[in-house]
């Protein structure tokens, strides 16, 4: 029996009922998985899936006093490197929940788990179990805002974000990816591939492995099926270097990179490869001041309609909480805010565009903002959108026993799933 102690993924339910539409091909009968019992089984077509991950029930090998891959000097190391680093050492032993005790003296504590996707019909019955391969692919236990579903353009497939570090692996989160090394860096584990995992109605996985979010976490990642790319979701920087290195501010926010079906044993990422481009002081009307390069994108979720790929932001003190658009066409929002041109085409491989504010969406600095969280986004169809809002987390605040209380006051009027109509 597993520990019942189980981590669910955070998507929106809106954006979990779209990964699980997956359309079948002729004669298929979904995707091979394996039932409550261990026989074969697949997908079924319309049903619900679930991504997630168990945390080891006899824990993980973590010792009292062990070193951990954690620098707990880096301010100094980095203002005078000929100081001696001062690693971080375990409170805790291995065992759930008091392992995650190490935060307290690491700060980007966490243990690589293996990541399962679970297959529901609409009545929540499980239909089939499917194991990710954790020798491929590992999430960062116990993140929060990992492993978002992202179905594919033709609707064929599911796609993920996570990484390629060993289950056990300390730290891999906050790690750097091996072509983009921040020295100012305190995690020291790794470096780590970021690595895309696609599941297809075939029933086969592939994983692309990239080199974006050096130093922070990938959180969600949509196939374009016509052209076999990638539009992903994420953050990276968790050094101090000043000024920002270039390639952490090309490494974030809006990634794209083609997929690869060959091994990872064999493939050779190169840099990562801006989508967008966005700036919070880019809006004309507002007056901004500049924000910390690179962490005004600190993005959460991605979705593709239409052949426009749009995102939100919803943490993070810079930027704006809002939700985004690419727009490739150069037209759709001189000032920052707009609408996407009708017939705007995909975007071009290779090609970095600018980001524009969805109008009708927040324009508030994040500074000041605090009621906007936007994650989950989704699409009904042309002028029906849905938007998951995680709100600010408080919870006790203004009840101990209303777990809904805090969310439903006053400060957080956009907490919950939104339904927004075009007009």
């Amino acid at each position: 029996m597993r520990h019942p102690v189980s981590r669910l993924a955070s998507i929106s339910a809106a954006a979990a009922l779209a990964a699980a539409a997956v359309a079948g091909p002729a004669g298929a009968h979904g995707i091979r998985g394996h039932d409550m019992w261990g026989a074969g089984a697949r997908i079924a077509p319309g049903s619900l899936v679930i991504s997630g991950s168990v945390f080891p029930r006899d824990g993980v090998g973590i010792s009292v006093g062990q070193q951990l891959p954690y620098i707990t000097n880096e301010k100094q190391v980095v203002k005078d490197p000929g100081t001696a680093p001062v690693y971080a050492q375990a409170v805790a032993d291995g065992q759930y929940p008091y392992v995650f005790n190490n935060a307290s003296a690491d700060g980007s504590f966490g243990v690589s788990t293996p990541v399962t996707l679970w297959d529901l019909n609409s009545w929540g019955f499980p239909l089939a179990t499917i194991p990710v391969p954790a020798d491929q692919l590992t999430t960062s236990f116990s993140s929060k805002s990992e492993l978002a579903l992202g179905l594919s353009t033709d609707g064929r497939s599911v796609s993920l974000l996570g990484y390629d570090a060993a289950p056990g692996t300390l730290d891999a989160s906050n790690s750097n990816t091996p072509g983009v090394l921040d020295p100012t860096n305190p995690d020291l584990s790794g470096p780590f591939h970021r690595v895309a995992a696609t599941l297809g109605v075939d029933g086969q996985l592939s994983f692309t492995d990239t080199n974006a979010y050096s130093g922070d976490n990938g959180r969600a990642v949509v196939l374009n099926s016509a052209n076999q790319q990638y539009y992903a979701a994420g953050n990276d920087n968790n050094g101090k270097s000043s000024p920002v290195l270039p390639s952490l501010i090309n490494a974030t926010g809006a990634q794209s990179f083609a997929r690869s079906l060959m091994p990872q044993s064999e493939q050779n990422p190169g840099t990562p490869q801006l989508l967008g481009a966005f700036s919070a002081q880019a809006i004309s009307n507002l007056g901004m001041a500049s924000d910390k390069p690179g962490k005004d994108t600190n993005f959460r979720g991605v979705t593709v309609f239409n052949n426009v790929v749009y995102y939100t932001k919803g943490s993070g003190g810079n930027g704006i909480n809002t939700v985004y658009f690419v727009d490739t066409t150069g037209t759709a929002c001189p000032t920052g805010v707009g609408l996407p041109a009708p017939g705007a085409s995909a975007p071009t491989p290779g090609v970095t565009y600018n980001l524009c504010v969805l109008r009708g969406f927040n324009t508030q600095s994040a500074r000041t903002d605090t009621g906007d969280f936007p994650f989950g986004i989704w699409f009904a169809n042309a002028d029906t959108m849905y938007v998951a809002d995680e709100g600010n987390g408080n919870f006790g605040v203004l009840s101990s026993t209303d777990p809904y209380a805090d969310a439903q006051a006053a400060n957080q009027p956009h907490a919950g799933l939104q339904k927004w109509v075009f007009d």
